[in-house]
């Protein structure tokens, strides 16, 4: 990245890089369950039908 070689960085830049991890951790988390709970209403359907 461009940023880490400003000898004068801006402080705000590493928070804003770590909220994006923390962020991006979150949807990852927020993606998985979804995940699981549309794995698992089409399982029930797979079971119902069957």
């Amino acid at each position: 990245m461009a940023f880490d070689q400003s000898p004068h960085e801006d402080p705000t830049i590493p928070r804003l890089k770590r909220l994006m991890q923390i962020g991006s951790g979150n949807v990852v988390a927020i993606n998985l369950i979804n995940f699981i709970v549309n794995y698992r209403e089409i399982w029930l359907g797979v079971l119902a039908f069957n």
